[in-house]
């Protein structure tokens, strides 16, 4: 990105008899070597693609299809990954950017964003908490300072397309704020861009030579003493960054390393390891993996990003499909997983608490259990009844196929609930919590009466009114605690092929599992 935005500067500043053929093939190059490594890449290929357009060699076709091909490279990723995979967005943009994400829509996204543009600011830049080990205390004056001094002396020295490229470089540190966190791993999302900031301050300091110098001539030398400043105090940092890099080293290698090992020397060739930090397990175990996350297993992502719920209802599609694809171990932080009902007997553990680039203190190995999925599918109050339809909540394709609302529903309210039927049996389910309405169709036999069961969980106790074609027809009185099941009926009168449905809890939230419509008696 910083060599593209140079090259594409240079051939602004030179003559037009002196931008040959030659450059002009290696901003194409830049432009695409920028956009393949990073999806922000494809504003260094846009910025080079106007710089061909703005000031081409002659103004012929072949100027204009070098640009062309230069814009090209900025929507090539996204092309490539549609013919391959069906979906434009990779994996990794699935899981982490909030845009596409079903839980971060208008309001909700631009406060995520806002905040997250604050941290970098108030936090990042200024040396406090997540980045104190990198820079200085009250770092962010000097870079603001510095991205000031960085227009200032474009505009003063006539090289402004030069100064615009490197503020588009700085800027686009702004463009990991939609990611729903950008905190993994030491900030690595952030510091390609840190090189457009490095120049603000260079400009910084020369603006300040040149201010001295202007008093006496002799006092220029604040400019090249005001960069030996910053730079050492960068520097002041360096020891305290490479022991955290071999302290995060030496954690990977006790935790995640260890169980790949131990993985190849314990586990069958032909196991299949679920993992939610693929890896050095994946580099070192030797086994093929199942990505719960679902970065490096395609077609995951989507069940990670919804929660917990979604991933259990997911695995009990899989058991019934596709058997073959669900892991026969999972190695994973527990607490990441969040699916204890599949989780069987622990084999094996690696614990390392001095280590805060691990997911976890605690990384453990497990055999599959799937002998409890499919537990919560029938209602355990009408066992025996004809079930016309039913919505499970929390499985992404019954929710889509039912037109289910999320209704503002936010990440990390879903769960894989597992619990106890009033009989004792043991039962699986995923669902959504902190619900206050729920809104969906019912496919029912038009004008014949049904029968409806809603399982829901209610902490505090709660009322709720359940609404069928717009008329109401049940008001329930939740109990505190457990999970229950709840009839109501849907008379003939609003019974409809796609009857709608509504469900609200008038005082108070409640977790709400599974809708079942049976046969009435």
């Amino acid at each position: 990105f910083a060599r593209a935005v140079r090259r594409a500067s240079e051939w602004r500043e030179l003559a037009p008899g002196a931008r040959t053929p030659k450059r002009g093939v290696e901003l194409v190059a830049l432009a695409w070597a920028a956009a393949l490594f990073r999806p922000e890449g494809a504003l260094a290929a846009l910025f080079i693609a106007a710089t061909l357009v703005g000031f081409p060699r002659t103004r012929d076709v072949r100027a204009y299809t070098l640009a062309a091909l230069a814009a090209f490279a900025a929507v090539a990723t996204p092309l490539l990954l549609l013919a391959l995979t069906g979906h434009a967005a990779s994996n990794t943009t699935v899981v982490k950017l909030m845009v596409g994400n079903p839980y971060y829509r208008g309001d909700v996204l631009y406060a995520t964003a806002l905040r997250n543009i604050r941290q970098l600011f108030a936090e990042l830049l200024d040396g406090d908490t997540f980045s104190a080990e990198f820079i200085p205390h009250g770092g962010v004056v000097v870079a603001v300072a510095g991205i000031s001094a960085l227009v200032i002396v474009g505009w003063r020295e006539g090289v402004r397309w030069r100064a615009a490229g490197i503020l588009l470089l700085a800027l686009a540190m702004l463009a990991p704020c939609f990611y729903v966190t950008f905190l993994w791993n030491r900030l690595r999302y952030l510091w390609p861009f840190a090189t457009g900031w490095f120049v603000g301050i260079a400009c910084l300091a020369r603006l300040l030579g040149d201010a001295c110098g202007s008093v006496r001539a002799r006092w220029r030398v604040v400019g090249p003493l005001a960069c030996g400043v910053a730079a050492g105090m960068l520097a002041s940092k360096l020891e305290w960054v490479l022991e955290d890099v071999a302290q995060s080293a030496s954690g990977i290698d006790r935790q995640q390393v260890a169980l790949g090992v131990w993985a190849k020397a314990n586990l069958p060739e032909g196991a299949r390891i679920g993992v939610n930090d693929t890896g050095a397990i994946a580099y070192f175990g030797d086994r093929h993996t199942f990505d719960v996350v679902g970065l490096t297993s395609d077609g995951e992502a989507r069940y990670w990003v919804a929660g917990a719920g979604s991933r259990l209802e997911h695995y009990e599609r899989l058991l019934k499909a596709t058997p073959d694809k669900l892991p026969t171990h999972f190695i994973v932080y527990p607490e990441w997983m969040a699916c204890d009902a599949v989780l069987g007997r622990q084999l094996h553990e690696a614990v390392v608490t001095d280590s805060s680039i691990l997911g976890g203190q605690s990384m453990r190995v497990y055999e599959a259990n799937y002998a409890l999925l499919g537990s919560g599918e029938r209602p355990w109050s009408a066992r025996q009844a004809e079930v016309i339809d039913a919505i499970d909540v929390a499985d992404l394709e019954s929710e889509a196929s039912h037109g289910y609302q999320l209704e503002g529903a936010h990440d990390a309210e879903e769960i894989a609930r597992l619990g106890a039927s009033p009989d004792g049996a043991l039962v699986v389910d995923g669902g959504r919590t902190s619900r206050t309405r729920e809104r969906f169709v019912a496919k029912l036999r038009p004008g014949v009466a049904a029968g409806g069961i809603v399982r829901l969980e209610a902490p505090r106790g709660a009322h709720v009114e359940v609404t069928a074609g717009g008329v109401s027809v049940k008001k329930l009185e939740t109990q505190t605690g457990g999970w229950t099941e709840h009839a109501f009926d849907v008379p003939a009168s609003v019974a409809k092929a796609e009857t709608p449905i509504e469900l609200t809890v008038e005082d108070g939230e409640a977790t709400v599992f599974h809708y079942w419509f049976i046969a009435a008696r």
